[in-house]
């Protein structure tokens, strides 16, 4: 019989134990008929919805919600009059938007709403003098607006909304300093509009200004940043823009304004390698979440948080393998979706969900299972209780996804474990126990 004294968790480690969290497919991976590009996630009543631009149907838009059980589509599928590019999409009031540059008419900007049954026109169609081939739509109270390159301004910045019917500029068109530029994200809060951009003027960098009811003006300086080369990179939360962008190596960094100048929120480059599709927003409470491709991570979506004072990441990778065009949407609790062209599945489209629950593994990872200390300092126990005399089949991973231990574990006696040659940090330990497997963190400290 074996003899030890039996260390109770901490608590954190028990209540991670009882409600498991994990990246969950939402329904199934690749939904889309075939190839997919400029994925754009949303939440309606807890429901997620996504647009794409559908290489299946000549490259025209198409919006799928999931409806529990599989993935249906919104109208009909390609429902735009011709191939889009430039695809945005936002939800307000319950009603669905997409903005895109619309090859039918002449590649100028169009809005579409969908009424309920069928996706129709805001306005007119192809409502810009000229072509534009860079779109960003934001709905505020009910109004819809749009930041977009006027090709009539020598392909600067120009901003509308629609107004009394139609669509109406907003102050000066092509306000923007530093000539033209191809990264615009607009952001809209309480009837004030800002718009965040790369400025060509200066250095690619990131440049954002704001309409205050009469002109608009430069926050800070232009180009703040590293090069701006975001996917959804503006995100303003009481008043206070925040732009997701890269530092002078490429790797994600955000900055704030104070009102004055522009500044880090944490440390900056907080991601392993340089960062691509770079998506900001802010849940309900004010907690900013960032979405990225990791070239440090094998090019897989990661999300991180920032927790007040650091940035940290929120469970492992969410990809399988390199994802693009990744989107990022908060529902009203905080729960974090994503969805992204999925190169491992052949580029179609998946959305993903970090959700919580408790289940048999779950609570049999409790109730049968004791690790001790944890944290630690790289040697730990892993004891089993109330189990048949069996071995078991141990893995543990970095965030990463990789594989840095396996083992085989005995019932019969308590298991030490040797991490002391790894970095400190947190592991994801994964325990096949009958036909579950139990997953839990381990802290090395």
């Amino acid at each position: 019989m074996k003899q030890t004294v039996i260390l109770t968790l901490f608590f954190t480690f028990f209540i991670h134990s009882l409600y498991a969290q994990s990246w969950n497919t939402i329904g199934s991976q690749a939904f889309s008929d075939g190839e997919a590009f400029s994925q754009h996630i949303q939440i309606l009543d807890g429901t997620p919805y996504v647009a794409y631009m559908d290489r299946a149907n000549a490259d025209k838009a198409t919006v799928m919600r999931f409806n529990d059980t599989i993935w249906e589509v919104v109208g009909k599928k390609g429902f735009t009059s011709g191939k889009v590019s430039s695809l945005d999409f936002t939800i307000s009031n319950g009603t669905l938007y997409v903005a895109f540059s619309d090859e039918a008419n002449a590649n100028k900007a169009s809005v579409m709403k969908f009424n309920g049954s069928e996706w129709v026109y805001e306005g007119l169609a192809g409502f810009t003098q000229y072509r534009s081939d860079i779109i960003s739509i934001d709905v505020d109270n009910g109004i819809p607006w749009v930041a977009l390159e006027d090709v009539s301004e020598n392909s600067k910045i120009s901003v509308m909304k629609f107004s009394g019917g139609e669509w109406k500029t907003v102050g000066a068109a092509g306000f923007n300093t530093g000539g033209l530029t191809n990264v615009i994200h607009l952001d809209v809060e309480n009837g004030v509009p800002f718009v965040a951009y790369r400025d060509y003027g200066a250095n690619y960098k990131a440049s954002v200004m704001k309409f205050d009811g009469n002109n608009w003006v430069l926050l800070g300086k232009e180009g703040f940043s590293g090069t701006y080369d975001s996917y959804q990179g503006l995100a303003v939360y009481n008043g206070i823009p925040h732009v997701a962008g890269w530092d002078s190596t490429g790797n994600a960094t955000v900055y704030k304004f104070n009102g004055s100048e522009w500044e880090t929120l944490g440390k900056s480059g907080f991601s392993i390698g340089q960062a691509s599709y770079l998506s900001i927003k802010f849940s309900s409470t004010g907690i900013p979440y960032v979405l990225f491709e990791d070239k440090g991570q094998s090019n897989k979506a990661i999300l991180m948080k920032f927790n007040g004072t650091i940035w940290e990441q929120v469970g492992g990778p969410i990809s399988k393998g390199e994802a693009t065009f990744t989107s990022l949407a908060l529902s009203s609790d905080g729960t974090p979706y994503v969805a992204y062209r999925d190169n491992y599945n052949l580029r179609r489209t998946t959305a993903m969900k970090f959700s919580s629950s408790v289940g048999l593994s779950d609570l049999t990872f409790v109730n049968t299972i004791q690790i001790y200390p944890n944290p630690n300092n790289g040697i730990f126990n892993i004891d089993f209780i109330n189990t048949d005399n069996q071995k078991h089949n141990l893995r543990i991973t970095n965030l990463a996804g990789q594989i840095i231990y396996n083992s085989l574990l005995s019932s019969e006696e308590i298991n030490q474990i040797n991490l002391s040659d790894k970095p400190a940090g947190m592991y994801i330990l994964s325990i096949e126990l009958g036909k579950n497997i139990c997953r839990n963190k381990i802290i090395v400290r």
